[in-house]
């Protein structure tokens, strides 16, 4: 068996399909049978079931996927291993994210670790709290930030808190909430909210907040999408729950109302797996984030690049970096 077998049997068992995984090891698709058939000739069984329409594992297979994954696993930490000594002229970390998040630019801090380090290639993946969180868990990411405290992440998550961001009732100008300085949580009993869906870190934020006041919300809108979010409380259909920073933007057309008398805040957290040891790229974009002003002005963390030095990094799912491509 050789890595380049595992790598391309991996890609298909974790993807199902042969189009897909072809795509991400930028590999023709013939290329990618033929490796498989290999390796299912050297093992002598067979490690998937092929239908016209998926990839379904065989019972050897499935043994064959969680060796494959432990030894690709360790060939890269000793890739990275020998990054580190190099001086960190290479490696590659995966970072996941979730919108919306205004303090926190993430765009910038990721070409500023950029300018820090070139050569290290950076995977961004932008989901819902739930998802991000469960590709950190299993691995798929080396990193995630999250709208929580490092202590409601669980015990196989360790974190730092970064900063907390202050949440507020957002409303069009003429709603009749609108003129209000501040506004306790039970004021929105019996109001029409717009939230974002279920597995957002902001969604759980804020029905956690209504539970506790005794509001039981009336979620007349869901979406992911922010600015759809904004746009449905900005034509007065309903209120919702959002970061101060997207409620004062210009073109956001709502009135930012901030709840009282205890302002409610959510913390945003970097995090990564607990006991595990992070590979130098992974540990350096921790401590790039941890020493950077977390101001959305990209001047800030270049020049914290600057003061940690100029080694060798990229943006992918969105990436960057050397070799890489990025997609929307």
């Amino acid at each position: 068996m050789e890595l380049r077998q595992l790598r391309t049997f991996e890609a298909v068992a974790r993807h199902r399909s042969f189009t897909r995984a072809s795509e991400e090891l930028m590999v023709a698709q013939p290329a990618v049978s033929q490796q498989v058939r290999r390796l299912e000739r050297e093992l002598g069984v067979d490690l998937l079931r092929r239908t016209s329409r998926q990839v379904a594992l065989t019972q050897p297979g499935e043994v064959l996927l969680a060796g494959a994954r432990r030894v690709l696993a360790e060939a890269a930490n000793v890739a990275d291993e020998l990054d580190a000594l190099r001086g960190l002229r290479g490696g590659r970390v995966a970072v996941g994210a979730m919108p919306p998040m205004v303090r926190l630019d993430v765009p910038s801090l990721i070409a500023a670790f950029h300018v820090a380090h070139p050569a290290v290639a950076v995977r961004l993946d932008e989901d819902t709290a739930a998802s991000a969180l469960a590709m950190l868990r299993r691995g798929d990411l080396d990193l995630s930030f999250a709208f929580l405290g490092p202590d409601e992440a669980g015990s196989e998550l360790d974190g730092t808190k970064l900063l907390d961001e202050e949440l507020v009732a957002a409303v069009a100008p003429d709603h009749p909430l609108g003129r209000r300085r501040r506004l306790p949580l039970t004021a929105l009993d019996g109001e029409t909210l717009v939230a974002f869906k279920g597995g957002s870190a902001l969604r759980a934020a804020g029905d956690a907040a209504l539970a506790a006041a005794g509001v039981a919300p009336r979620i007349a809108f869901e979406s992911n999408e922010l600015l759809t979010v904004r746009a449905i409380a900005a034509r007065g259909l309903a209120v919702a729950i959002l970061p101060r920073g997207y409620v004062q933007a210009p073109d956001a057309h709502v009135v930012g109302i901030p709840f009282g008398p205890r302002r409610l805040r959510q913390p945003l957290s970097l995090l990564w797996r607990a006991g595990e040891r992070l590979s130098p790229a992974a540990a350096a974009f921790r401590d790039f984030v941890q020493t950077g002003s977390l101001s959305s002005d990209a001047h800030r963390y270049r020049e914290a690049s600057v003061r940690y030095g100029r080694h060798g990094s990229a943006m992918r799912s969105s990436s960057v970096g050397p070799g890489s491509s990025s997609s929307p």
